[in-house]
């Protein structure tokens, strides 16, 4: 009889107990329900009283007007106009903010402001919180974004009340979400929430194992937790019961709720599985490495792409046709520098400009590839000629419309070059092969010309009796011999001075007395009647420091040249001690301006022969040069004589008014030191 009794007790005292917990349940759901139906009523309350604003801000008209509230004026703002109402230190960010939302890259922004009533009147301000909202239109573009923000400007007691309100339904609400049960103080299981016997399996096996087990005996407790604790206990694990078929990763709570005495009621278990989240994290972890991996590859390829470009000398460039504008860089992802396109063609030489024009341009309405070169005189970075070869293929937008050109762009400015001398020594290449080819048939001729003078007046000389006509023969047969001696030596020098210096031996001389000797051998060659060869030597000593016989080979050059042209008048040579200061005669104005002012020896050979046009004189000085094809000679003397010149480091040049007026030659060399000279 008693246990029955003792059953019967304890049955009432659980349907107590049920009764107290369900009602106390019951009375805090009205409480919960009053409070969320007081909020919303004040929320309401709140709008009508003009403490929520609501502005729209229409992205095709580009005007804020008001949605709720008077904020704005009537006939609404521009952004720049609304942007004059706030604070100077909040309108980049604000500005930032609405571009985020208008551009679509995010749906939600927060907005913060401080609201000036009115430029005039800055004190008058509103503390403004809310949020900018994007909406789009039945296609999903942008449309409108939304403002709404609420007047933080009242009363702080109302501002905390409605937070308090908040939080008491915000606790209510996350109490009916989170899984929840309900232990008593030795650790079983009083009852659980829908949401907890999802999570622990009930449908199973689940709610027998839990309802004989106690919370302390539990893996995820045992020996874990501090009984005579009155703290909350927080922790994530992972929850293991094969017995159940139960393998999740929770997070949960246990809280012991004490009565007024300080006695333990029960322990209130909350749970969440964040085994999905947990799942999520470490992919999103993954994700993260692979990402870095990846940017680090791409930041990898973005500089080794750098380097080939700048060491090679090239730019990747695009244009964009409707801006007018050519981005160049030395990467894929950023801008180096920029210019407009009448920049870009009038950095070019002229002739250029229209074809660059042609290719920037769409034919037909359509944008076509193309490979160009161009010479600029300047670019934007070096004020210096450049090549550059171009190429550009058209470039698409996100929708496939055609915006412009992409390409490269790279500095063949020695590659020009190299062609250009490349031309150049192809040209004189096949200039010298001309020459040559001349040469060697005028070789032919001159050396077969005193040969055929020598061969034949040799045969005809054991034939003669006469002593006169045999002295006659033997002069010719000397002055040919001579004449093919010269030839040959002539030759002979003129193949060595590309390939070596000429053999300058300077000795002590007196160059008055050798003057003679030079001279008195020459006049024996000029035999025309008409011609006089006359000599000017003005000092009766000259000793100098030379090499006497390159002298007589510039003299000897000069005046057989002479002969060749002078066939009426005189052929006059002489030298002189000269600087630039000495006063020459007016016919020798200009030789005298093209003389270095230091003192020198001047060398000078006048005739009165055929003369050379003025736009021919620069030439006579070359090799296989004869302005005369009918007048015997190989074209090697006088560069021989210039070679001599630029040896001894002088000048060499002529001087004549044209053809029909006879020509000056002279050669000019330095003295070391001043001479001891007596004139006569």
């Amino acid at each position: 009889m008693s246990y029955e009794l003792y059953i019967l007790v304890l049955l009432m005292a659980v349907c107590g107990l049920v009764f107290v917990l369900t009602r106390l349940l019951s009375v805090r759901l009205h409480q919960a329900m009053g409070l969320s139906a007081d909020v919303n009523s004040m929320m309401s309350h709140a709008l009508g009283m003009r403490q929520w604003y609501v502005i729209e801000y229409d992205l095709t008209t580009m005007c804020l007007r008001n949605h709720f509230g008077q904020l704005l004026p009537d006939n609404g703002l521009t952004p720049d106009e609304l942007l004059m109402h706030v604070d100077d230190a909040q309108r980049e960010l604000i500005r930032e903010t609405v571009k985020k939302v208008r551009l679509g890259q995010t749906d939600k922004a927060e907005i913060r402001l401080t609201w000036n009533a009115t430029p005039a009147a800055p004190d008058a301000r509103l503390f403004l919180n809310g949020h900018a909202l994007l909406e789009r239109d039945d296609v999903g573009t942008p449309r409108f974004v939304v403002f709404a923000m609420r007047d933080e400007t009242t009363k702080v007691e109302e501002e905390l009340r409605n937070i308090d309100m908040a939080n008491r339904y915000k606790t209510i609400f996350d109490i009916n979400i989170v899984a929840m049960s309900f232990y008593g103080p030795d650790g079983i299981l009083i009852d659980a929430n829908r949401m907890m016997k999802q999570l622990c399996s009930f449908e199973d096996k689940g709610e027998e194992f839990f309802r004989q087990i106690s919370l302390f005996d539990t893996p995820s407790l045992r020996n874990d937790y501090d009984r005579n604790s009155h703290d909350t206990l927080h922790v994530c694990q992972h929850m293991r019961y094969p017995e159940v078929g139960i393998d999740k990763y929770i997070e949960f709570r246990v809280m012991p709720t004490f009565n007024d005495d300080g006695e333990l009621v029960y322990y209130v278990v909350t749970a969440r599985d964040i085994t999905d989240g947990r799942l999520l994290y470490l992919q999103q972890h993954r994700n993260d490495l692979e990402l870095q991996a990846t940017n680090a590859a791409i930041g990898h390829y973005e500089r080794e792409l750098r380097y080939l470009l700048e060491k090679s000398n090239m730019l990747v460039w695009r244009s964009y046709p409707q801006r007018r504008t050519i981005e160049f860089s030395h990467s894929l992802n950023t801008c180096d520098f920029s210019i407009t396109f009448d920049e870009y063609v009038n950095y070019m030489y002229e002739d250029e400009r229209p074809t660059a024009l042609a290719a920037l341009a769409a034919k037909d309405g359509k944008y076509m590839s193309f490979n160009v070169v161009h010479h600029f005189y300047k670019t934007p970075i070096e004020n210096t000629p450049k090549w550059f070869a171009i190429s550009g293929l058209p470039l698409n937008d996100d929708k496939g419309s055609i915006v412009g050109h992409f390409g490269v762009l790279r500095d063949i400015t020695p590659l020009m070059n190299a062609m250009e001398k490349l031309r150049k020594e192809t040209q004189r290449a096949e200039n010298s092969g001309i020459q040559k080819s001349t040469f060697l048939a005028n070789m032919t001729h001159e050396i077969r010309t005193p040969l055929n003078a020598i061969v034949g007046f040799s045969d005809l000389l054991p034939m003669i009796d006469n002593e006169e006509e045999k002295r006659e023969l033997i002069r010719i047969i000397r002055n040919n011999c001579d004449m093919l001696f010269r030839l040959i030596n002539d030759i002979l020098e003129a193949s060595n001075i590309d390939s070596k210096p000429l053999d300058i031996m300077p000795a002590d001389v007196d160059f008055a007395q050798a003057f003679d000797d030079i001279c008195q051998t020459l006049a024996q060659r000029v035999q025309e009647p008409g011609v006089e060869f006359v000599k000017e030597n003005p000092y009766d000593t000259f000793p100098t420091h030379l090499d006497k016989g390159r002298m007589q080979q510039v003299i000897t050059n000069f005046v057989t040249n002479a002969v060749k042209y002078t066939h009426q008048g005189h052929i006059k040579v002489g030298y002189r001690r000269t600087p630039l200061s000495e006063a020459l005669s007016v016919k020798n104005k200009e030789l005298a301006a093209a003389i270095p002012s230091t003192e020198g020896l001047l060398i000078y050979c006048e005739d009165t022969g055929a003369g050379i046009p003025k736009e021919q004189q620069a030439a006579v000085f070359d090799r296989f040069v004869k302005l005369n094809e009918y007048v015997q000679g190989t074209g090697l003397g006088l560069s021989i004589c210039k070679a001599i010149a630029n040896q001894l480091g002088g000048k060499i040049g002529v001087f004549s008014e044209g053809e029909g007026c006879g020509s000056t030659f002279w050669f000019w060399m330095p003295m070391n030191q001043p001479q001891e000279t007596s004139t006569h």
